[in-house]
């Protein structure tokens, strides 16, 4: 189940549900979730934290997850 969890990226609206797998997932090194690239580079645009820890993050921290893109 976590490695469902950390693999996919779901999204909510209203009472549905549609999961979608990442196409460039990149790990947070401060919190060590993997996202998808698209969506915390929209994160950092209004806020340079990590979403989850509050940490300082910038885009070229964003470590690349070879083994989840393959």
């Amino acid at each position: 189940e976590k490695y469902l969890k950390n693999t996919l990226s779901a999204h909510v609206h209203g009472n549905q549900s549609i999961i979608q797998l990442m196409s460039d997932p990149v790990k947070l090194p401060n919190s060590n979730y993997v996202v998808d690239r698209v969506n915390i580079k929209r994160q950092l645009l209004n806020d340079e934290r990590d979403p989850f820890t509050r940490q300082p993050l910038k885009l070229t921290d964003l470590i690349t997850d070879v083994a989840l893109k393959e």
